[in-house]
């Protein structure tokens, strides 16, 4: 039976979200036409077997040997797939490791101190966190389960107290709240109070909004259609800092250095509205109001990176209805270009991006929730052309 923190948008299919997402500028950048260098931006690469019906994945070096591997969790298999790279952006090996039920996402981290990366997974059904211990060679094994609020469906892996240990961050959909968990590297972190924000919050990203050093945390509530900031008292506990406007059913959510100013900014992908949301940073915590790009129907993942080498942070979004990737290219200043958007295979859900192959290109993974599988796109480096 599946529960209401399950169910699915009833005017449009949806990449399985986990909460009935219907409840409830100023500025602006500019796009030019499209470049002919753009459309080669992207190459395909060898897809990724995976687990049943992958949700999201994380590239990290999980085995130690220099290059980027893959972490993934699947959905509806309640399982982790590692798959380790052989040095050339390819996958393969690896474990199948069992976690809880539906597993969303996932983060990859040293939260042991032993200097290997271990991963945290949230486990959407049971309100929970995975946190599988790795053994220096890339092979994972249990570690401790965290109980969360209700239905976490987004994880993110930073240091929010300033002690040198890797927290966690957690995004409760049902809870309508962001949990911390302070690290004391024994895998038995406190969890301190919940932070109440809006309705259905999907996705969260760390960042130092404020510039003072410690980082906080930035948070797509879908059902209230916003993003909203948190800011981060230094000790790990957060307030609400911005409530700022994302289009419609904001699902996903990034941050970096969008013009080259020092500050980092953010960018959301708007699922109803067919748009994605940059906020440029003012400084002191303060953003400026959206600025809306079209991209491709039903955006559901957002990553950015240096995908054509001009030293400029591009984004790219997964479009999940017209199976499409929309890459925005940045040529300065938070001016990007519309690139041509490549297809891939159905239903594309999450994106991660790397230099899988080490030709120094940012790379994009994307997972297909129906095709139990991730795709691979090769940054080409078109700007070096």
């Amino acid at each position: 039976m599946q529960s209401a923190a399950e169910s699915a948008f009833s005017a449009r299919r949806f990449p399985q979200f986990p909460a009935r997402m219907f409840l409830a500028g100023l500025f602006t950048v500019c796009l030019s036409a499209p470049s002919a260098l753009a459309l080669d931006v992207l190459v395909k690469g060898a897809p990724v077997p995976t687990g049943d019906a992958p949700r999201a994945s994380v590239l990290y070096d999980l085995d130690g040997d220099g290059d980027l591997d893959l972490a993934v969790a699947n959905n509806d298999g309640g399982t982790v797939s590692i798959r380790l790279n052989g040095g050339d952006g390819t996958f393969s090996g690896g474990q199948e490791i069992r976690v809880e039920t539906r597993p969303w996402s996932i983060a990859a981290c040293d939260l042991d101190r032993d200097g290997d990366a271990d991963l945290a997974v949230a486990n959407s059904r049971t309100h929970t966190i995975s946190i599988l211990v790795n053994d220096g060679a890339g092979n994972f094994g249990p570690g401790a389960t965290l109980a969360t609020d209700l239905s976490p469906v987004s994880i993110v892996a930073a240091d929010f107290n300033g002690d040198g240990f890797t927290d966690l961050a957690s995004a409760n959909n049902g809870g309508r709240s962001v949990s911390v968990f302070v690290n004391n590297a024994s895998l038995k972190p406190e969890t301190l109070p919940a932070v109440r924000v809006g309705f259905t919050p999907i996705a969260l990203a760390a960042l130092d909004l404020d510039q003072d050093g410690d980082v906080d945390l930035a948070v797509a509530n879908t059902g209230s259609d916003q993003v909203w900031t948190l800011r981060n008292s230094g000790e790990g506990r957060m307030e609400v800092r911005q409530k700022l406007n994302a289009g419609q059913r904001p699902a996903s959510i990034c941050a970096a250095d969008f013009n080259g100013d020092g500050k980092t900014d953010l960018a959301s992908a708007a699922f109803l509205s067919n748009e994605v949301a940059v906020f440029t940073s003012k400084g002191g915590g303060e953003f400026s109001e959206a600025s809306m790009i079209s991209v491709g129907i039903d955006p559901t993942g957002i990553v950015a990176g240096d995908v054509d080498g001009n030293g400029q942070i591009d984004l790219v979004a997964s479009n999940f209805r017209d199976a499409t990737l929309s890459v925005l290219l940045n040529k300065g200043n938070a001016v990007f270009d519309k690139s041509a958007t490549p297809n891939v295979s159905p239903e594309p859900v999450h994106l991660a991006l790397g230099d899988i192959n080490g030709d120094g290109f940012a790379d994009v993974v994307c997972a297909h929730n129906p095709q139990d599988e991730l795709s691979v796109w090769l940054g080409a480096g078109s700007a070096k052309q």
